[in-house]
């Protein structure tokens, strides 16, 4: 039976910005940790799988914006993205990762 493992491989803060579709909406700061998962089949390290991320935005401004069910992209100041669901001020993994240029 395979093992899953949960590690903390990241954290990123720092100041960004968020968009919709192409359209930049607000500058942001953030603060994001991500978690790989991996699975171990008998002996040996874990192979990776897949990663998450939890962590919040603050300091933006979305003035009748409704972002509910949309995917937005957080470019973060190291030139990478995230695309993300956001829940208030929490950020929720989307799929993609893309956190260096």
């Amino acid at each position: 039976m395979p093992h899953r493992d949960r590690r903390h491989v990241e954290t990123l803060s720092g100041r960004g910005w968020i968009s919709v579709d192409g359209v930049r909406l607000s500058d942001v700061t953030y603060h994001i940790d991500v978690w790989q998962q991996f699975v171990a089949m008998g002996r040996g390290d874990g192979l990776p799988a897949a990663r998450q991320l939890a962590g919040t935005i603050a300091d933006y401004r979305l003035d009748g914006v409704d972002l509910f069910d949309r995917i937005v992209r957080l470019h973060l100041e190291t030139g990478g993205h995230l695309d993300c669901f956001l829940d208030g001020n929490r950020v929720k993994s989307a799929g993609v990762f893309r956190t260096s240029h």
